[in-house]
């Protein structure tokens, strides 16, 4: 059962909805990403494979890949399977995520992009201080 502010939020992302239009559909490389991802039979390579398909994508990876945050070693990656080795299947697939979204709302009427970010960070550090509190109260 919803509570007010929960029922608010709903009635106004649903008003909000009815006002702009329907929300683009999610691109078709993240949803075959994630499949790909979640799938126990494929491989870096199968993962690799079709990021190339994105070259602006697979150029952040590995971009993302050779800096200082994940470059620990000096050794710079030369490829995009190599990529995906330093980087983590999650955090290819929050990467994907945080570059194909975006451009979802930048066609036409959409939503305030400014508005999104800041929710979505606002939803990111209360979601980081829960997380705190529970595991403090370890639960």
């Amino acid at each position: 059962m919803l509570n007010a502010t929960q029922e608010g939020m709903r009635s106004s992302i649903l008003a909000m909805v009815e006002e702009k239009g329907n929300i683009p559909p999610l691109p078709d490389i993240l949803i075959r990403l994630e499949s790909k991802i979640e799938d126990p039979k494929s491989n870096i390579s199968d993962i690799s494979i079709l990021i190339e398909t994105e070259p602006i994508l697979a150029g952040r990876m590995i971009q993302l890949s050779n800096s200082v945050f994940f470059n620990r070693g000096g050794n710079k990656v030369e490829n995009l399977s190599q990529a995906i080795i330093r980087l983590g299947l999650k955090m290819i697939l929050d990467l994907a995520y945080t570059l194909e979204v975006p451009k979802l709302f930048m066609k036409g009427k959409g939503i305030n992009q400014n508005k999104f970010w800041q929710h979505s960070l606002a939803v990111a550090i209360l979601s980081r201080i829960l997380s705190q509190r529970l595991e403090d109260l370890k639960i």
